[in-house]
């Protein structure tokens, strides 16, 4: 489970030294040969900036009783160029990390 704050996520990105050693998280657009890929039962979204990736998956679920999280994955390959296939709402490419589950408080 992973709180969506900035210092939650660096924390836990230590968990991946070379995804932290390469991810500026202060400058997103930095490292280009990553994305983001977010995907949970309502659909899924992907680029370059995770918070931002993160806050349009909370708010396109919003209001369901549906989800209240998502899957995060880090996928090879620039957001806008790179070509692949989405099976089960996950990208089918080498290379993939699924990173975890990111979890929020569902809207009463």
């Amino acid at each position: 489970m992973l709180n969506e704050t900035k210092e939650n996520i660096e924390r836990f990105l230590i968990l991946y030294p070379g995804i932290a050693d390469a991810w500026d998280l202060d400058d997103p657009k930095k490292v280009k040969e990553f994305h983001w890929f977010l995907s949970s039962p309502l659909g899924w979204n992907c680029g370059p900036n995770l918070y931002e990736e993160i806050e349009i998956r909370k708010r396109e679920d919003s209001g369901t009783y549906v989800s209240d999280s998502a899957n995060l994955f880090l996928v090879p390959g620039k957001w806008d160029t790179t070509n692949y296939k989405i099976n089960q709402a996950q990208p089918v490419i080498d290379g993939l990390v699924f990173i975890a589950r990111v979890e929020w408080d569902k809207k009463k």
